[in-house]
């Protein structure tokens, strides 16, 4: 195969407008990738009882970011509004089972109390009180669900005040690209008496998600 290489990266060449076509040819390659992968997968699903197509489609449900292939209805995002996520209930947890099912993962240490935490200090306009432990049970989430979802629309002012919008999909696949507009920076809740603190943070989002309370 080495000594055959060169004809298919010949076959490639002739795909591409022959300008930049060293970036063309590595997408066309990766597409290649894609393609062997689902026909791979497809066929081991093919040959598969359904007690392990049932396993692996459980399996993909434990994932905060929703699969490529998965579709939520989005249509576009009116420009005065700050984010935009879709209205769809079609993929959902159960609270209280996802926790207990991941009851032994560190990342998801306190995170009902964090979470309900979080959205008090969204709802009153302070995302730095600690709220007490009554206040975070008055909020109750409608059929205790939350609801995963695959982008997030971000409008935003430029510095040459355009108004421009971003996407984030949390959503993994090596293939097509090791993340899909996942990291991101934001402002750092820094102390205004340090002069030497870093004014950004970084982060890499895992999901994207939505209660109903």
């Amino acid at each position: 195969q080495g000594e055959l290489e060169h004809c298919r990266v010949k076959r490639f060449y002739s795909r591409t407008n022959k300008n930049a076509f060293t970036h063309a040819i590595a997408k066309h390659q990766q597409h290649e990738r894609l393609l062997h992968r689902n026909h791979e997968e497809n066929r081991v699903l093919a040959t598969a009882g359904e007690g392990s197509i049932a396993q692996a489609s459980s399996k993909e449900g434990e994932q905060p970011s929703l699969h490529f292939v998965d579709q939520e209805l989005l249509p576009n995002c009116p420009p005065e509004a700050h984010y935009q996520i879709a209205q769809s209930k079609k993929y959902y947890w159960d609270i209280s089972a996802w926790l207990s099912q991941n009851r032994n993962d560190v990342a998801l240490k306190d995170f009902l109390p964090k979470l309900k935490n979080h959205i008090l200090g969204c709802l009153f306009g302070n995302n730095n009180k600690e709220f007490t432990q009554v206040q975070c049970n008055g909020l109750v989430f409608i059929h205790n669900c939350i609801y995963r979802h695959k982008v997030l629309h971000i409008n935003y002012t430029t510095y040459d005040l355009w108004r421009e919008q971003d996407s984030i999909n949390p959503h993994t696949h090596a293939d097509i690209n090791p993340r899909t507009h996942a990291d991101i920076m934001v402002l750092s809740h820094k102390d205004d008496s340090n002069d030497n603190a870093y004014p950004y943070w970084y982060a890499r989002v895992i999901g994207v998600f939505h209660v109903e309370m």
